[in-house]
């Protein structure tokens, strides 16, 4: 299986104990991963 990169702007659906939560990759600043 390959491993696609990761881009700015993915969109990852994670579950959770009360549903799925959603988060957005937003940027890579000093070795630091943003979401919202």
């Amino acid at each position: 299986m390959t491993k696609k990169k990761i881009e700015i702007g993915d969109i990852f659906e994670v579950p959770t104990a009360i549903g799925n939560a959603y988060i957005q990759y937003m940027a890579e600043v000093d070795q630091t991963t943003l979401i919202r």
